[in-house]
């Protein structure tokens, strides 16, 4: 049993990880955006109209303290525009619970990107999401109810996961233009155990 081995009498020592290094500023109010109807637009950085757009779902959102930090360091502003459990994704919705209004957030700010002038100062866009959340494949975490990603036009495109994130991701860069610069951040590594877990597993080896 573990609880009689010798290792598991050792003292475990924590693991300092490190802690933010200055405060996260709380969001600006975004003027220059119109109002959108499903999400909040904030502002980050230094002031001035934003040079960088963060799309994606609640991911996108947890990288808002990066999206400040580097923005700040470059006396840059970003526009941190997250929806939870909406990817970025052109033409494609999802159903989860019963909301589906993924489509129709992305599709009111992607009509900002390409038809208003505040919109031109915007040279870059960072795309996040739970990538892996939406293969209809069981989660590490075990999550009860997973979404569905669908076409709102069909139009005989195949719908199996691959081909509605790629095409779906082709789209919306395409509709941001060949003049911006695109980062796709990849997914998160998902984990089936808490992290501590697993660092006093690996110490006890």
């Amino acid at each position: 049993l573990l609880a009689r081995s010798p290792a598991y009498e050792r003292n475990l020592q924590a693991i300092p990880l490190g802690a933010p290094t200055e405060t996260v500023t709380p969001c600006r109010a975004a003027d220059s955006l119109p109002p959108l109807s499903h999400v909040k637009p904030c502002l980050v950085g230094a002031t001035g109209e934003p040079s960088v757009m963060l799309l994606g779902d609640s991911h996108a959102l947890m990288l808002k303290p990066a999206a400040e930090w580097s923005a700040k360091a470059v006396g840059k502003t970003a526009v941190v525009l997250g929806l939870t459990t909406c990817p970025p994704l052109q033409g494609v919705d999802v159903a989860y619970f019963s909301r589906n209004i993924c489509f129709r957030s992305n599709d009111e700010i992607l009509e900002w990107v390409r038809w208003s002038p505040q919109a031109h100062s915007v040279v870059g866009a960072v795309l996040a999401a739970r990538w892996s959340f939406y293969n209809d494949q069981d989660t590490p975490a075990g999550d009860a109810v997973l979404p569905w990603l669908f076409w709102t036009e069909a139009n005989g495109r195949r719908r199996d996961f691959s081909t509605v994130v790629g095409d779906g991701l082709t789209d919306l860069i395409t509709t941001l233009g060949p003049s911006r610069r695109v980062l796709i951040v990849g997914p998160t590594p998902e984990l089936k155990h808490p992290i501590e877990n697993c660092l006093q597993r690996a110490q006890l080896t």
